[in-house]
């Protein structure tokens, strides 16, 4: 239950207030689109597309003004398709798709002369599924107790381009219900990413 809270004042907290402070970015392209594939710890097919809506905000640029910290709202669907041959004791859902809209701080640094930009991202959001259980590689399913789930992501990787237009990372996301319903079996996803910034 404290996990539940917890989730609950990080969303409230960046929702409400995070976009409002901070000093006008100079940041290029905040505005995007991106697109994902992988898979799941639970033999899934893992599929994702979100728009990225950019706060226009920077802080803690480091004496050198290389590396400062903004970030953004995903919001999008994602799509997860069991391929495990595993017996079921019951009927469970072949896949599943969902929407969310998650919150993210980012790490950037601004380009090396070699035209590379890493980052670091990290996020908390909300989602909702179609289906509360699922297919994997166990003989139970996979449940996730409720439709609604947070949404825990981390990436990272970098952004290129003659504007800084493209970006290659990889994605770990965790979704679950914290606890709010039992069972709550939660599922993990990999996956390599590609945007575009407009």
């Amino acid at each position: 239950m404290i996990s539940a809270t917890l989730r609950l004042i990080a969303c409230t907290f960046t929702l409400l207030f995070i976009p409002c402070g901070g000093a006008l970015a100079d940041t290029p392209n905040s505005h995007g689109i991106t697109i994902a594939a992988g898979t799941s710890d639970m033999d899934h097919d893992f599929y994702r597309v979100a728009g990225r809506f950019g706060w226009d905000k920077r802080w803690f640029d480091d004496p050198e003004g290389n590396w400062y910290l903004t970030g953004q709202f995903e919001a999008g669907g994602f799509y997860l398709e069991s391929t495990s041959d595993a017996t079921q004791y019951r009927d469970a859902a072949e896949s599943l798709y969902g929407v969310f809209v998650t919150p993210i701080f980012r790490l950037q640094r601004n380009a090396y002369s070699f035209g590379l930009a890493p980052f670091v991202e990290a996020g908390i959001g909300v989602s909702y599924i179609s289906e509360t259980w699922i297919k994997s590689d166990t003989f139970t399913g996979a449940d996730f107790g409720s439709h609604f789930q947070f949404e825990d992501k981390l990436s990272f990787g970098t952004r290129f381009g003659s504007r800084q237009q493209f970006e290659l990372a990889f994605t770990f996301i965790h979704h679950s219900n914290a606890n709010i319903k039992k069972p709550n079996h939660g599922i993990d996803t990999s996956s390599a990413t590609f945007s575009y910034w407009f």
